[in-house]
């Protein structure tokens, strides 16, 4: 069943639910991204997401080299840089907070994307998915993915102002809350119709009230969303140089209000010819085109049938200035941008090439140069500090290689003549590829394969580097004392046709490690190589209930890589449903906060980290809910430390709290529940008493562990003190029973209650009929579930339950006790929410057997103010923290972190046996006796024997056949 693939362990599939495709490249060289894989199946809107691909294009149109810009496009956009510069005006205020970036704009794109092309008349993608036995990729989508998951969110916040090339938001939902078409759009105080057009029809204004409050007005749209989400708010328009330069828009959103403030005395562009920049036309006229006319205000949460708004008011000292109010836009959504047939690509925004993206924000004409040469020529025109390509490589190879621009094609730098790069480059050109490649470079080798190859820094005449330079040496050679200089690179991150590197660049934790030594590259590039990161989010968060309060706690997270990145403060930011947040933080200065339950009300956090140079992406999702008086008590231990991403991934909340905390609520009346991450299961089960512990592992495979031996020691005493537990995962087989060793096999067997049959039941459809609910899919790749691609096949120890089926064989069981299930498939990747729901409830439901089921009512408390629900603005009290030290150790960071080691190689590697290589605490903490990172055997376990006489055994594991990991 398994086969060895550059020399590397795969297993093909012995069906797909898709149809295999034949990988084919046209190579133009060994350093060349080609054109195309493969054809994929025709393209059909109607159809579902993984049957929505489109043909690759092996045509010139969509190679990396396009045409050179004249002359006098690259004047205009130079010329605006200079006066974008010389105004020192910030492009918004959407920037979370200051770091080591702030004051720098900078250019991020992400190669590719769907466009209409004329040569095959279509819409069309520019690259063809590379299939594989475990799914597809395609580079127009995963160079997006990383940076809308990760990069861009870094970048600002460290404090950079970022401008991107595509849509920086999955969301599919979108909607338009217009002036002239009165619905949603009201106003008070002076309003007046603008002389020009404006969306829809016309806009209207205001003249600054000059700080009289007697001349105070406000235009306010109001709308709703049709499901809950984080959606971008995009305000359209037309700048001029009698608006205000500092127009603030309010947004109402869960959690309360935020307001951002956009300059609208931005630069206009008008057609040819002219002569003065900056030009500054008042008024509108119809012979000009306006700049950008969606200014992108920020990204909000929002929750289906509550109606919110955004407020915009007429402030300002300049009574000979004007606000203009016009059209609103709240989500991303599908393609607006009509091609050659008069459709849209029916597609959404964030797959888009930069021509509709730029096409919809509304660019002047003559910057509609076609994707290649349109990236670049609009960061230019955006007046950008430095600018990044992300791309992927193909054709033949591996490993990573950053490019600068050079005439030749495909020339290693060091081979350029003696001086070329000053006198024929921006100064610092070399220096910033060089900056970013390295850190990209140590990242991979540090964390993943040590023997990752380095392509090195290379050079080519590639047209979205070009115009750089071109408007460099424009300027130079016209004898301007401040000629354009602006650094860009292209990196090519690895090679998406190769089996490796593929398999590589679908794990979200390479991608988020990728990402993060950018970031370093960058900030290291603008401020020395010893400037301080900013820190990586905590680690071991859980939350407990006390009484009516949910006790919070964390560890920092040390970076074994950049070692001055540690945190100096955290911020916790609240929710009530695990999904939409409340935008403004809690500050805290140790690791635990205690935060006020309302009653017996879900409460929610995420915390991150924070210093001198930015603050951290978020941890994981914790919550709590206080029981009912005798109601059941439930841990949710969040173990999914791995998660996957290919071409026909949807793009969920990366976040199961949401799920699992109103499954436990729904499965018996009044039970309350607290969360912990996997790394904190050993200090949340100390000193307390739950009745259920669910387990979920999602994908977690070898690399990370499913069951380390602490994890194991942790179950085993939950057992042992007449505790039940419901444990799910798609690689729990594989990694204990597969490849792990004796006392691996006798947990497997003992504590969980199971046979493991085989890595893959080869399908994605289950039946839960033995608990009453009939046939559901899971990790199918729809709308909301992950893509499942080897789940466990299971069989019953002898005297236990089959509560779960597949067509044939096993998909979940119960113990002959009764005390613990196994799930082959991650249980959060039922694709129907209300059948997810329904089988956990029932789940644990069956777990708690008579527990809970005296609940009485939920304990008296104060729960201060109650929310109205209508009051978008109210977000509720949240809480005080706790800036005292944690019994964790204050903010000192735990070098812990089990993925730190080089020695981890998800290619098996030769560093020896990675559980050797781990730090081993010898904590031994009251109650449990164990932590999770800690050696300390419980007191007493279900299989403390076993495990006992087996502990000298090395679990050598080898890469598994069809991922690491």
């Amino acid at each position: 069943m398994k086969t060895l693939v550059n020399a590397l362990n795969y297993r093909r599939r012995r069906s797909q639910a898709r149809p295999r495709l034949a990988t084919s490249l046209l190579v133009f060289g060994a350093l060349l991204s080609p054109l195309s894989a493969q054809a994929d199946p025709d393209f059909d809107p109607a159809q579902p997401e993984q049957a929505r691909v489109l043909l690759g294009d092996s045509i010139g149109a969509f190679d990396h080299v396009g045409e050179e810009l004249p002359a006098d496009i690259i004047r205009h956009a130079t010329d605006i840089h200079r006066a974008r510069k010389l105004a020192q005006r910030r492009y918004y205020t959407a920037t979370p907070g200051e770091g080591a970036l702030s004051g720098l704009r900078l250019g991020m794109s992400a190669g590719h994307g769907i466009q209409w092309s004329s040569n095959v008349n279509r819409w069309a993608f520019q690259r063809g998915i590379n299939e594989y036995s475990w799914g597809g990729l395609r580079e127009d989508i995963q160079t997006n993915q990383i940076m809308i998951d990760f990069l861009l969110d870094m970048l600002e916040r460290a404090g950079a102002e970022t401008v991107t090339v595509r849509e920086r938001n999955y969301g599919q939902i979108a909607k338009v809350i217009d002036n002239d078409a009165g619905s949603g759009y009201a106003e008070t105080g002076s309003w007046q119709s603008g002389g020009g057009d404006g969306f829809g029809g016309t806009y209207r204004f205001a003249t600054l009230d000059g700080g009289d409050a007697s001349n105070a007005a406000s235009a306010t749209w109001t709308f709703e969303v049709s499901e809950d989400g984080e959606y971008p708010v995009y305000a359209y328009f037309l700048s001029s140089s009698n608006r205000t330069d500092a127009a603030t828009y309010t947004v109402s959103h869960v959690g309360g209000q935020t307001s951002r403030t956009l300059s609208q005395a931005d630069l206009r562009v008008e057609s040819w010819p002219t002569a003065d920049y900056p030009n500054n036309p008042p008024g509108s006229n119809a012979t000009r085109a306006a700049n950008d006319l969606w200014h992108y205000i920020g990204t909000f949460p929002f929750k289906k049938g509550v109606s919110y708004s955004v407020k915009l008011k007429n402030s300002g000292s300049s009574t000979d200035k004007v606000v203009i109010a016009d059209a609103l836009r709240v989500g991303a959504g599908e393609g607006f941008v009509k091609g050659g047939n008069g459709q849209p690509s029916g597609r959404p925004r964030w797959e888009e090439a930069s021509t509709p993206y730029l096409e919809w924000l509304g660019v002047p004409d003559w910057m509609k140069v076609g994707d290649v040469s349109g990236r670049p020529l609009y960061a230019v025109y955006q007046g950008v500090d430095a600018y990044l390509a992300l791309h992927t490589n193909a054709g033949g190879g591996s490993g990573t290689s950053t490019f600068s621009w050079y005439s030749g094609s495909w020339t290693r730098i060091s081979n350029w003549p003696s001086g070329w790069a000053n006198n024929n480059l921006p100064p610092g050109t070399v220096e910033w590829g060089d900056s970013i490649h390295a850190e990209i470079v140590r990242q991979i080798k540090t964390r993943w394969k040590s023997d990752w190859i380095d392509r090195g820094r290379i050079s080519s005449n590639f047209g979205e580097l070009r115009p750089f330079r071109q408007g460099w040496k424009n300027d130079r050679d016209a004898g301007r004392s401040n000629p354009l200089t602006i650094p860009a690179a292209l990196v090519e991150l690895v090679f998406h046709d190769s089996d490796s590197d593929g398999r590589y660049v679908r794990e979200m934790e390479f991608r988020h490690d990728v990402a993060r030594g950018m970031m370093a590259g960058i900030i290291y590039h603008f401020k020395g190589g010893n400037a301080q990161l900013p820190p990586l989010a905590p680690k071991s968060v859980r939350a407990r209930v006390n009484g009516d309060t949910l006790e919070v706690n964390w560890k920092p997270k040390a970076d074994t890589i950049y070692t001055n990145s540690d945190a100096a403060s955290y911020r916790v930011y609240t929710s009530k449903d695990g999904l939409l947040f409340d935008p403004t933080p809690l500050e805290a200065s140790g690791t635990s906060v205690s935060l006020p339950l309302d009653g017996c009300e879900p409460l929610y956090v995420r915390v991150t980290a924070v210093n001198a140079a930015g603050e951290s992406l978020d941890s994981p999702v914790v919550g709590g809910a206080q029981a009912f008086e005798s109601g059941a008590r439930v841990l949710y231990v969040d173990g999914v430390e791995r998660e996957l991403k290919d071409v026909y991934s949807p793009n969920n909340p990366r976040t199961y709290a949401r799920i699992y905390g109103p499954s436990i609520r729904e499965a018996r009346a009044g039970a309350g529940f607290d969360m912990t991450t996997k790394d904190a299961a050993g200090d949340a089960i100390t000193g307390a008493d739950y009745d259920v512990v669910v387990w979920a592992l999602g994908e977690t495979s070898t690399r990370n562990d499913t069951f380390s031996l602490a994890d194991q020691q942790v179950l085993s005493e939950v057992l042992a003190r007449g505790g039940r537990v419901l444990v799910s995962g798609a690689e729990i087989g594989w990694d204990l029973v597969e490849k792990g060793n004796a006392a691996d096999k006798a947990f497997f067997k003992d504590a969980l209650g199971a046979s493991f049959v085989s890595d893959d039941a080869d399908t994605t459809t289950v039946n839960a009929s033995a608990l009453g609910l009939g046939s559901m899919e899971f990790g199918d790749c729809s709308a909301d579930a992950a893509c499942i691609r080897w789940p466990d096949v299971l069989a019953a120890e002898a005297g236990g339950t089959v509560l779960l089926s597949y067509a044939a064989g096993e998909a979940g069981v119960e113990s002959a006790n009764g005390n613990s299930i196994l799930v082959g498939f991650p249980l959060e990747t039922i694709a129907n929410a209300d059948k997810r729901q329904e089988v956990i409830s029932a789940l644990v439901d069956r777990l708690l057997k008579d527990s809970g089921n005296s609940a009485g009512q939920c304990p008296a408390s104060d729960p201060g103010e109650p929310e109205d629900p209508e009051d978008a603005g109210n977000g509720g009290d949240s809480g005080t923290p706790d800036a005292g030290e944690s019994a964790d150790g204050g903010t000192t960071p735990d070098t812990s972190d089990s993925n730190a080691d080089a020695g981890m190689l998800p290619d098996g590697g030769s560093a020896g046996d990675t559980d050797l290589q781990k730090p081993r605490s010898a904590t031994v903490n009251s109650g449990c006796g164990c932590a999770s990172t800690g050696t300390g055997l419980p007191a007493e376990g279900l299989i403390l024997g076993v495990i006992a006489g087996l502990i000298g055994l090395v679990r050598r594991r080898p890469l598994k056949s069809h991922r690491d990991n």
